[in-house]
């Protein structure tokens, strides 16, 4: 547990939540969050879960901002870009 997620594992909340996708209660959603406190929110769920998870956003810029703000917390995101579906 890093200095980022020691946060938010004291909010009862968090703890709920973590508690839920333990005991297999999905899917989970989480909203009304700002972009640095989804990311920051993420972050120290994966971590306290030891998880990996994903997070869909609007568009392609708003999901590298995501990444660029995920690595800055020290985890390693895979951006996926969107494709052109040709029909």
């Amino acid at each position: 547990m890093g200095f980022f997620d020691r946060g938010l594992t004291g909010m009862p909340a968090f703890s709920a939540l973590c508690a839920d996708i333990k005991a297999g209660k999905l899917p989970a959603a989480v909203t009304g969050l700002g972009h640095i406190h989804k990311v920051h929110f993420v972050y120290a769920l994966c971590a306290a879960l030891g998880r990996r998870g994903v997070l869909l956003t609007a568009d392609e810029g708003e999901a590298s901002r995501v990444c660029e703000d995920l690595t800055a917390f020290g985890a390693r995101p895979l951006f996926l870009p969107a494709r052109d579906l040709a029909l």
